[in-house]
């Protein structure tokens, strides 16, 4: 009897491998799912587990599918199905396959790829990451970031894995992702990232790796990058300002008006020079003088009853001038500290509460505009000689 079943092993082996590896395979399959006898189902399986690390690409992606269907009728178990396919991988050129495979049927994805990558040579990992794409990224994501932010991948694996993340991501993975430090996410990859606050706060904060088609086009008036802008159009170059403030979802808001008032300063100074072309920079002037009169006449509300704990400089700004009695107690405050360094920030928070001054709390202001101007005249003397105190004629004692 052995010798019989040895015998039509040998052929069904003979034609699997070598020739006609149909008739080979369905002969096998019935072994494996019909055959009561245990010497001859172990002889069907150990030539199963042959063809799956020696056979040809062919047999081997027919194989992987149908153990599936093996471990559905209880035929093998998912943990030896597991572990020979793990030993074929050492064995194989090629083990997208078998890969797939092992991701399918896998409870744990990240244990599985982990395992998979420290069995596989280490010239096959790209085709585990290749594979990992092909699993829906609700599921992969965990994943993906384990592996992004571990040390089983090379820098180059692992950019492969971040430039996938960013584009195909959820908005709330890809945020959490570029959150971390440069080492893990190259700020130059964040134009591949989908469309968010976190994200376009990061390009404003290095907008010389972007181009200025980008900052024209992005995603401008989420309330996390009003305070980036601001200090972007005080700190970085005229093209990148200007492409700002010609993008359609450039904010109108009176955090605003400092920082473009100073620029508008600069460029009429610029225009009187004889060298400057007189067309371009009147064009300018103009642009940037009708941000400026946005910037003025905007208004700005808070929406919610509650100051989320999370909450952005510029809903807080905007909790706070929604009532009279918190923004004296706010000034109050803020006088009290006599913070020591007054920064770009501190002044325009301060200018986007300008339009709520009246006369119960004016006094207030313009106290803590002194402490400011004390401790940088730069930043406040003369923005204030221009535009404060005929906001102030206009606004308050007009009342």
């Amino acid at each position: 009897m052995m010798l019989v079943l040895v015998m039509a092993l040998a052929r069904v082996e003979e034609r699997w491998l070598y020739r006609h590896f149909s008739w080979g395979f369905c002969n096998l399959l019935s072994l494996l799912k019909s055959s009561k006898d245990y010497h001859e189902k172990k002889a069907a399986f150990a030539l199963l587990w042959k063809a799956l690390s020696v056979g040809s690409e062919a047999v081997v992606g027919w194989i992987t599918v149908i153990l599936s269907t093996l471990i559905d009728d209880s035929v093998v178990s998912k943990e030896e199905a597991t572990r020979e396919c793990l030993l074929a991988l050492t064995q194989r050129s090629k083990v997208s396959d078998i890969v797939h495979f092992l991701l399918l049927i896998t409870d744990d994805l990240t244990e599985c790829v982990l395992t998979i990558i420290r069995q596989a040579p280490k010239t096959k990992i790209n085709e585990v990451v290749a594979q990992l794409k092909f699993v829906p990224f609700e599921r992969s994501s965990p994943c993906m970031m384990r592996l992004i932010l571990g040390d089983e991948l090379h820098l180059i694996e692992k950019h492969d894995v971040n430039r996938f993340v960013l584009s195909k991501g959820s908005i709330e993975c890809v945020e959490m992702l570029i959150c971390f430090d440069e080492v893990v996410v190259p700020r130059g990859m964040l134009e591949l990232a989908v469309q968010c606050a976190t994200r376009n706060r990061l390009i404003l904060k290095t907008p010389q790796l972007f181009s200025t088609e980008l900052l024209s086009s992005m995603k401008l008036d989420y309330a996390i990058c009003l305070f980036e802008i601001c200090e972007h159009l005080s700190r970085r170059s005229l093209e990148h300002s200007l492409a700002l403030i010609r993008n359609p979802t450039f904010p109108k808001h009176p955090s605003l008006v400092s920082s473009l008032s100073t620029l508008y300063a600069c460029i009429s100074e610029w225009s009187r020079n004889q060298c400057m072309p007189r067309q371009l920079t009147a064009d300018v002037l103009q642009l940037v003088k009708e941000a400026l009169s946005s910037a003025k006449a905007a208004e700005i509300s808070y929406q919610q009853t509650e100051l989320s704990y999370d909450c952005s400089l510029a809903e807080y700004l905007a909790w706070i001038s929604e009532s009279d009695e918190r923004l004296c107690s706010f000034l109050k405050l803020w006088l009290q500290r006599r913070a020591n360094e007054v920064t770009v920030l501190s002044v325009n928070f301060l200018i986007g509460l300008m339009p709520k001054m009246n006369a119960e709390n004016v006094e207030l202001y313009l106290q803590l505009l002194t402490v400011f101007a004390d401790s940088n005249p730069s930043l406040v003397i003369n923005w204030c000689a221009k535009e404060i105190y005929k906001t102030f004629f206009d606004n308050v004692f007009h009342l």
